[in-house]
């Protein structure tokens, strides 16, 4: 972007949380914002993890066994769900000025994963609508 005259300083900060530099991991793991996000998943999965230093590190280190075939499903796609939104959410903060919450972002995770997974293998006849509206009961209740 400093290539294409923009100023230096609209360019190396992070457009999440304007206080660091946009660096890759910055962006999708050290961030105020988005290190809740991640947060609030691992949360709400009843996982116990330590902030890992880098991108490559969290994507090997990502716990992808669980107890329902559902929920395992849902954990392995959950890191590249969580990434696409991310960098969606920056990309819409950079370029058309649009600002949403941290909430409205894990909203935007969770029917990422409903488009992505309804009505395939363990969520056939499961619509789109029942897995991004009632996310819990379809993942943590027993069918």
């Amino acid at each position: 972007m400093c290539k294409k005259g923009w100023p230096f300083e609209w360019v190396n900060h992070c457009y999440l949380c304007i206080k660091n530099g946009e660096a890759v991991n910055h962006l999708l793991i050290h961030c105020e914002l988005v290190w809740s996000i991640w947060c609030f998943f691992l949360k709400e999965w009843s996982v116990v993890w330590v902030t890992p230093p880098d991108l490559i590190t969290l994507i090997r280190s990502w716990p992808t066994r669980a107890i329902s075939p559902r929920r395992q499903l849902v954990l392995k796609v959950l890191p590249a769900a969580v990434l696409w939104c991310l960098w969606d959410e920056r990309n819409k903060k950079a370029f058309d000025n649009v600002s949403r919450n941290e909430k409205a972002i894990i909203d935007s995770v969770k029917l990422t994963i409903a488009y992505w997974l309804h009505n395939r293998g363990v969520f056939y006849g499961i619509s789109l609508e029942q897995l991004a509206i009632s996310w819990k009961e379809v993942l943590f209740e027993p069918p």
